[in-house]
């Protein structure tokens, strides 16, 4: 009789546990349990400030976010675990801050196959921003085989520039994108993989493509067959602008018979993000309208040739309205196809926002709250961005930027699972 009951309750308990799953969206509490909520993460702010900007995620799961010290301008990488513990065995007990002139931040970082972690930014030398980029060992040591004492710093021209984004290709060379020019110029730059200009690409290792006022190339991705593909903005009012170049570093007319691909999507607009989408080879350029004063997410998708592609959202684009105004800075896509899109909206404070389409730019009901999810902070203050995001390997979703004023992320399922204790 004992034995019989006993198999009664396993099968209720099994029936409730197999009933009881994270939903896709759901905060991960096994990253940070102690977190305000679980599954998030932020810098303490007892004796410094932290911004954070982009962020990649190790092969073992240690998640890396790059930004900046706010109370020292000095550019900055933090390392957590996989389990979201502040990693001690990486600089001082998970901070490293570089000084680099009198200003510097970083807002593009990757992770080498070795585990070594390649930056991109800006330095402010003798009163200038200048291109930026860094490498570090896994242990947060500047590497020295790289550039200068790990660092290198690149000046375009003789006006202001920055790196905002960075890519690592197949054969290790490292391609940065930013403006230069007092914001005209798209400017890409190419390195070795020891940090030296590469003389095969553009004049010197540099490009520079002049589109007129308030340009910015702020996102940079490479297509299967080597070109690489810009996002940012241009003109005023700014436009989504998507720029490609052939493997040289000479802009492809193939693509939009200019190289040169600009979308007027109604007041002004900005790409914060670009990638490929590989289940449907294309390009999705990822960021914000604003019409009238008010944001949206806004997600476009490019066929090769630079045309708007029909097949999604309406006509090639996909705007959504989240709270009362909202902004893109990041996105990544699932092995589906689908695109998770990073940002901020405003509920009415300015709020942690991710949202999920699926392939063809339809919010996607199955993640959050119909396509939506919010992550508040507990914290004293309001402010909550989320830059950028990443999918790990095991399809969980990291994505980092500020919490409270300070350095942040959080983790989450990527798709409702069932955790069966009773298998």
């Amino acid at each position: 009789m004992d034995k019989k009951l006993t198999h009664i309750a396993l099968i209720i308990v099994c029936f409730f546990n197999l009933n009881l799953k994270p939903s896709a969206g759901a905060l991960d509490a096994t990253f940070n349990p102690v977190g305000t909520p679980p599954g998030t993460v932020r810098y303490p702010t007892t004796s410094i400030t932290l911004t954070g900007r982009a962020l990649a995620v190790q092969t073992d799961g240690s998640v890396v976010i790059v930004g900046s010290v706010s109370t020292t301008s000095n550019a900055a990488l933090v390392r957590y675990t996989n389990a979201g513990d502040l990693d001690p065995s990486f600089g001082s007990g998970g901070l490293v801050s570089t000084i680099i002139g009198t200003n510097s931040a970083f807002f593009g970082v990757a992770i080498q196959p070795d585990g070594k972690i390649v930056v991109a930014g800006f330095g402010t030398l003798a009163g200038v921003d200048t291109f930026l980029s860094a490498r570090y060992n896994t242990d947060g040591t500047l590497d020295a085989s790289f550039g200068t004492g790990g660092i290198v710093t690149t000046p375009i021209g003789a006006t202001a520039a920055a790196a905002f984004d960075l890519l690592l290709q197949p054969d290790g060379k490292i391609v940065a994108a930013g403006r230069s020019g007092g914001i005209t110029q798209f400017v890409v730059v190419r390195y070795t993989t020891t940090g030296t200009l590469d003389g095969t690409f553009g004049t010197g290792g540099i490009v520079t493509t002049t589109l007129g006022a308030a340009t910015s190339g702020n996102a940079v991705t490479l297509q299967p067959d080597g070109k690489i593909v810009v996002g940012g903005q241009s003109g005023s009012p700014a436009t989504f602008t998507v720029v490609r170049y052939t493997t040289l570093g000479v802009l492809d007319t193939t693509f939009g018979g200019t190289g040169i691909v600009t979308t007027t999507i109604g007041g002004s607009s900005t790409i914060n993000d670009i990638m490929m989408q590989t289940t449907t080879g294309k390009i999705i350029a990822v960021g914000q309208r604003n019409l009238v004063g008010i944001n949206n997410f806004t997600i476009a998708r490019y066929n090769l040739d630079g045309t708007l592609d029909a097949t999604f959202g309406s006509s090639g684009i996909t705007t959504t309205a989240i709270g009362s105004s909202c902004q893109a800075f990041g996105a990544a896509i699932q092995q589906n196809g689908s695109i998770v899109a990073s940002g901020s909206s405003q509920q009415p404070t300015t709020t942690f926002t991710l949202a999920r389409y699926t392939i063809n730019g339809t919010l996607d009901t199955l993640f959050g709250s119909a396509g939506v999810v919010l992550t508040p902070y507990a914290g004293s203050g309001t402010s909550g961005i989320a830059r950028r995001v990443v999918i790990q390997n095991n399809g969980r979703i990291v994505a980092a930027g500020v919490f409270d004023n300070a350095l942040g992320g959080a983790r989450y399922f990527g798709d409702s699972i069932i955790i069966d204790v009773c298998a």
